[in-house]
């Protein structure tokens, strides 16, 4: 996929992730294929051109915007997801079918829910994960490339559990706590890459990153989990209004 961009100034020109995963899709004749599961080959694909875009610019240029990336990646993902598994179901002879607003209604909502998991799973990766991708890294290429990519799975983790909680419904204690024990390892496998270094990189990553964006209703108490698993306070607005962190 060919990616003429400047990410780090204009990351919502990601024209790219359209032609990806806003098409329909629908299963050539003869194949066994869902159209969820070539959705999911979709995203793998958007994922993997997102982050080599990234990764482009070079390192010593300020980080692109990770949070508008892992957003529109999110909202797409889950959006072809939902339309496949709508596909899926109508295709399927044995699918039922809904006789009624209510039944529509509550098979429609189910299809969502369905489809915001599906796009975490596709576009989310571990600490673990990472590790074994960047593992031996040296060199400014090699480094930027790291902190981004962790920088931008903790983005996708909130954008992902953001697009779920407007969904269906608001995330649980439980779900909270594991969130932020998840966005805590990838901020911390990256802390010594951070400008500063160390918490108040990580402080102002948070502040001036995080905070902006998923400090609302439904995601509140999901960022305060992942401060408190990251050691790092609620910072007053004028320090929020700073630059974010390389």
């Amino acid at each position: 996929v060919d990616v003429d961009v400047d990410v780090a100034t204009r990351p919502s020109s990601f024209a790219f992730l359209d032609a990806l995963l806003s098409a329909p899709t629908l299963r050539l004749p003869g194949s066994t294929a869902k159209n969820v599961e070539l959705v999911s080959a979709r995203v793998s694909e958007a994922y993997a051109s997102a982050a080599e875009a990234c990764f482009a610019v070079p390192p010593d240029a300020p980080d692109p915007d990770a949070g508008e990336v892992a957003f529109l990646l999110a909202a797409k993902a889950a959006d072809a997801f939902e339309r496949a598994l709508d596909l899926d179901r109508v295709s399927d002879p044995v699918s039922p079918r809904a006789d009624d607003d209510v039944a529509d209604a509550l098979a429609a909502a189910t299809r969502k829910r369905r489809a915001c998991e599906l796009a975490t799973r596709a576009l989310c990766r571990t600490a673990k994960d990472l590790r074994a991708k960047h593992a031996g890294v040296s060199g400014a290429g090699a480094k930027a490339k790291k902190r981004r990519e962790h920088l931008l799975q903790a983005h996708l983790r909130f954008a992902c559990a953001s697009l779920a909680a407007r969904a269906y419904a608001p995330p649980s204690p439980s779900a909270s706590a594991k969130l932020a024990k998840t966005v805590a390892k990838l901020v911390g496998a990256v802390t010594f890459l951070l400008t500063p270094v160390g918490v108040e990189g990580v402080r102002r990553f948070v502040d001036r990153e995080l905070a902006p964006r998923y400090a609302g209703q439904e995601t509140a108490k999901m960022l305060a989990a992942a401060r408190a698993e990251l050691g790092v306070g609620a910072a007053d607005a004028a320090d929020q209004a700073g630059g974010a962190p390389r």
